[in-house]
């Protein structure tokens, strides 16, 4: 996982050929679920984990690849009350099926943001485990 603040240019021309090929691919899917059920959404998640798995596919046999997507409110504006700041949904598809979690951190911008990309990480080893928690998993709060 890289920290690829999009405000920004950054110096990191590979990692964000990589977020990038991510994003472009799942461009279509994102746009329908974004605008049915919002950014900040399962729907929204599952949609760009599916389009990660397909752009990291050239030359992997697309059943090998584990696909995991974030998206939320970091802060420390763009909070809504059905939304507020440290909304945050993590998504992951795998041959086996996909899967979606919503968090809900209580840190400021850079925290909910290491929050995140932490319960991505425990995720992705629980999934190796065989071990995924449900919807509502504790460690997502």
């Amino acid at each position: 996982l890289t920290y690829v603040d999009f405000r920004r240019k950054h110096s990191r021309p590979h990692s964000r050929r990589v977020v990038n090929g991510a994003m472009e691919t799942t461009k279509a899917g994102r746009l329908q679920s974004k605008q049915k059920y919002g950014a900040v959404s399962k729907e929204c998640v599952i949609e760009m984990a599916r389009g990660v798995r397909s752009a990291l596919s050239g030359g992997f046999p697309l059943d090998s690849i584990l696909g995991i997507s974030i998206s939320g409110i970091a802060g420390p504006g763009g909070g809504l009350p059905e939304k507020p700041v440290g909304t945050v949904w993590i998504g992951m598809s795998a041959a086996d099926g996909d899967w979606a979690w919503k968090c809900c951190w209580k840190g400021d911008r850079i925290k909910n943001k290491e929050d995140s990309a932490q319960a991505a990480l425990q995720l992705a080893l629980r999934y190796l485990q065989h071990d995924l928690p449900p919807e509502t998993w504790p460690g997502c709060q």
